[in-house]
């Protein structure tokens, strides 16, 4: 678990313990809401960046695929 993820379920309430969080179903609703924000935040500031460098939406696409498929590694 990297360090971002366990600020967020930190947020949604689950509490450290001894080889991972403890939580409840609201913790688990509220920290896939945290999770899924973050990750379109991460999205939109790849786009900006782009549109930043003059590319164009499918550039934004492909970056964001890319971008996925780099985390999963």
């Amino acid at each position: 678990m990297n360090d971002r993820t366990k600020e967020l379920a930190e947020q949604a309430g689950f509490e450290p313990m001894a080889g991972g969080y403890h939580g409840y179903d609201d913790n688990l609703e509220l920290f896939a809401e945290l999770i899924r924000q973050d990750a379109m935040e991460e999205a939109a500031k790849i786009c900006d960046q782009l549109n930043y460098n003059g590319m164009n939406s499918l550039h934004c696409a492909q970056a964001i695929r890319n971008r996925a498929e780099e985390d999963l590694l």
